[in-house]
């Protein structure tokens, strides 16, 4: 098998795609580890998605608490929520980073010919 695949988008103007042999059992372990990895970044959308639902609660959470028990909110609280959100946004962007690539391996394993 030679497998000719696309390059990256900005660079198909400019080269042509490599060329590499590819066989059966070298293209059937990609396209499944793009799948496990698929699913894998499914995952990791979803718990995004739960730390989000957390952050929210905590947000409307905090001043009912400090009101029942009489206290201002410490300033630590917040700051700490921040931080948690700030370690899940670099994490979403690492995750769409991975979204892309699985989408152009997935995308070259098309290109995979006898």
């Amino acid at each position: 098998m030679v497998h000719t695949s696309p390059a990256a988008p900005r660079a198909l103007a400019t080269r042509k795609a490599p060329e590499e042999k590819v066989g059966p059992n070298l293209k059937s372990i990609a396209v499944a580890r793009n799948g496990i990895y698929a699913k894998l970044l499914k995952k990791l959308n979803k718990i995004n998605d739960e730390y989000e639902t957390h952050f929210k609660s905590f947000e409307k959470e905090l001043p009912i608490a400090a009101k029942k028990d009489n206290l201002p909110i410490p300033k630590s609280f917040p700051a700490w929520n921040d931080a948690y959100v700030e370690d899940v946004n670099k994490v979403k962007t690492i995750a769409k980073r991975l979204h892309k690539r699985i989408e152009t391996a997935i995308a070259k394993a098309k290109y995979y010919h006898p």
